[in-house]
């Protein structure tokens, strides 16, 4: 009995981190922001692609920051309010987490 039970629970672990793993990344489609030139992926303040936890990093050393004042400004700046905010640090985190129901990830 001990035996099948240790075979389940690694499959019911495997089954666990593979769908942390896959849900997240299949959650999130991208909406995009532009300065009049260019297009950027709405969220992605580091321009690398993804919307992750350096991209909340980045955005929260901007807290405060006018969005006109750089390129990375204006792709935190979900909200519209002209300056990042503690709104605009949740809806990042909310984007990493595959759980934001707002405008930018329909």
């Amino acid at each position: 009995m001990r035996k099948h039970l240790k075979g389940f629970s690694a499959v019911c672990a495997l089954v666990l981190v593979l769908s942390c793993l896959l849900v997240p990344m299949s959650a999130v489609s991208a909406a995009y922001i532009t300065d009049g030139t260019n297009f950027y992926k709405a969220g992605d303040v580091n321009d690398d692609g993804t919307i992750d936890i350096c991209d909340l990093v980045a955005a929260d050393r901007s807290f405060g920051a006018d969005e006109t004042s750089s390129r990375w400004s204006s792709t935190a700046d979900l909200d519209g309010s002209s300056e990042i905010g503690s709104y605009d640090l949740a809806l990042i985190r909310a984007m990493i987490l595959g759980i934001d129901k707002s405008q930018w990830t329909e």
